[in-house]
């Protein structure tokens, strides 16, 4: 039985070695063709290797050379013609200009002067008629058109004493002395509250404390205007016992022409409280007593006439009183400025002293 057990033993391994021994054979056999193929493969590849060719850029650069030597050339010679036709063209421009130049000349009319008159004396002619600034009717454009549109060549001139002189467009300071009231015109006075420097600034002519007479106008004009006074400056009479005239708007403090009113009346009352009275009275009489079923009869028919009596009294009142201007106050002791208007020179009655 152990014998047996043996030799099946035996046929066993011998099997598993001839297995064994077929597998390694073709392991064997795979690894020899597959070093064959890839020997072939190699061998392949070497044949059949491409060419190296050149690169891009070794094509390109001659090819770009002579592209950029043809175009260089071809621009040289369109900048030829352009400068040739150019100068042809201007050549031609000038000869044309010439001859329109020539024929201009040629038909222009001939003018011919007296000995006795000059080029001058006809202009002056010509200025005489003078143009209109403005074209409409208004108070502004007569005012633009009354100027002196001429332009006339003045020579400047040497101002003869600046040391004793106080020229056109100084302001002189001063305080109001008097009130003013526009219901009427009149007279009135301040005080000059600093000294008055001669234009080159080293003399006092008009001291501080001088006195200022003028006048003052009632005209009054719409709107903003209708709160200011317009004063005219006649004199100014100094502590030193010197007296001159200047004639010189006043000015407020900013040289508005002009001095601000520091209270306005308007006359409200005045003028429309008799209106307003008469036109309730109007109202009440024709609405006293009436209903609206009522029928007409003597007695509305009275009223109604009462009632429009009121009513034109009423629009008379209100007529009359309208042409009432208001009243401007100007209280003492409102500061005020008088604009120069003329060159006022001190040196005779300096020296004379």
């Amino acid at each position: 039985m152990s014998s047996k057990r043996k030799n099946d033993n035996f046929a066993y391994l011998g099997s598993i070695s001839k297995v064994a021994n077929q597998s390694n054979q073709a392991v064997l056999i795979a690894i020899i063709g597959g070093t064959i193929l890839l020997l072939i493969f190699i061998i392949m590849l070497v044949k059949h290797k491409p060419k190296q060719l050149p690169s891009a850029q070794e094509i390109t650069m001659p090819l770009n050379n002579n592209v950029l030597t043809a175009n260089v050339s071809r621009l040289q010679q369109m900048q030829s013609k352009n400068l040739l036709t150019t100068n042809n063209d201007f050549n031609t421009l000038i000869n044309n200009q010439d001859n329109k130049q020539l024929l201009i000349r040629q038909n222009a009319p001939t003018q011919m002067y007296s000995a006795h008159y000059s080029p001058r004396s006809l202009t002056n002619a010509n200025n005489n008629s003078k143009p209109s600034l403005l074209k409409d009717n208004s108070a502004y454009a007569n005012f633009a058109n009354s100027q002196n549109n001429n332009i006339e060549t003045i020579d400047a001139s040497h101002l003869l004493h600046p040391n004793y002189m106080i020229v056109q467009g100084e302001l002189i300071n001063a305080v109001l002395e008097t009130a003013i009231n526009s219901d009427l015109p009149g007279m009135v006075r301040a005080i000059i509250t600093q000294p008055v420097y001669a234009y080159s600034g080293e003399n006092v002519l008009i001291p501080a404390g001088s006195r200022l007479i003028g006048q003052y106008t009632t005209l009054a004009g719409n709107g903003a205007a209708t709160a200011r006074v317009f004063i005219i400056w006649n004199r100014i009479i100094t502590p030193n016992n010197l007296s001159i005239t200047i004639n010189s708007p006043g000015v407020d403090e900013l040289g508005r022409a002009g001095v601000n009113a520091d209270n306005i009346d308007s006359h409200f009352w005045q003028i429309f409280g008799t209106a307003a009275l008469l036109s309730v009275m109007s109202a009440t009489t024709a609405t006293y007593g009436v209903n609206a079923s009522d029928q007409p009869n003597s007695a509305n028919q009275y009223q109604q006439s009462i009632a429009e009596a009121f009513q034109q009294s009423s629009q008379d009142s209100l007529d009359q009183n309208l042409n009432i201007k208001p009243t401007i106050n100007i209280y003492q002791g409102k500061l005020i400025n008088v604009f120069v208007a003329e060159d006022l020179d001190f040196y005779t009655v300096l020296n004379n002293h």
